[in-house]
């Protein structure tokens, strides 16, 4: 398991006027997109997703952590 630093919550509050690139914000959301499709398509659902669970490292890959609530969908669910 890697160590990682931070999270959304902690970055945004971090710098009161932080200054994001487009680059940065667009990678930073595909990373997160990408994260939910292949939870999604593992039957997994979240369901406490906020800034504090995604933990975001200097490269800017994303980390979803507190799975505390997340449940399992049966096959006959999925359509």
């Amino acid at each position: 398991m890697e160590y990682v630093e931070s999270d959304i919550k902690k970055m945004l509050n971090s710098v009161p006027d932080l200054q994001l690139s487009d680059d940065h914000v667009t990678s930073i959301l595909y990373n997160m997109l990408c994260g939910i499709k292949f939870l999604h398509s593992a039957n997994v659902l979240h369901r406490d997703l906020k800034p504090a669970n995604i933990l975001i490292n200097d490269d800017c890959k994303i980390i979803f952590c507190d799975f505390g609530l997340a449940r399992t969908l049966p096959e006959s669910c999925i359509g």
